[in-house]
């Protein structure tokens, strides 16, 4: 092989190595940015789930003091059946809009 060939070589070789470390960064920098925006997701979830939380005892304290003894006040487990439902709903639909309307039509036997 002549010394041309092997700076050819050379070339290609350094070339490749460029060329595959490249497409590494460019896969890592795409990693980096979905992670960005899977954590963007998940402090609005959490966010989310913060307000919800705040209100849903707000509801129970403000419900007490209106009616003690209504089932949602006293029941824990009509409670825990009502958080299971949505969440069954949630995983078979996905959908927000599903979870919502099963709260809104949940029927509380005996009222």
């Amino acid at each position: 092989m002549s010394q041309l060939d092997g700076f050819f070589a050379d070339a290609a070789r350094i070339g490749s190595e460029i060329r595959a470390a490249k497409a590494q960064a460019d896969d890592a920098e795409l990693a980096l940015r979905n992670q960005q925006r899977a954590n963007k997701i998940i402090d609005t979830l959490k966010e989310a789930n913060a307000g919800n939380l705040a209100m849903k005892y707000l509801a129970l304290r403000e419900l007490m003091r209106v009616d003690p003894n209504h089932p949602l006040v006293r029941d824990a487990a009509l409670r825990e059946q009502v958080s299971a439902g949505a969440k069954k709903v949630m995983k078979v639909s996905d959908n927000w809009d599903d979870v919502r309307e099963f709260g809104q039509n949940y029927k509380i036997s005996g009222r």
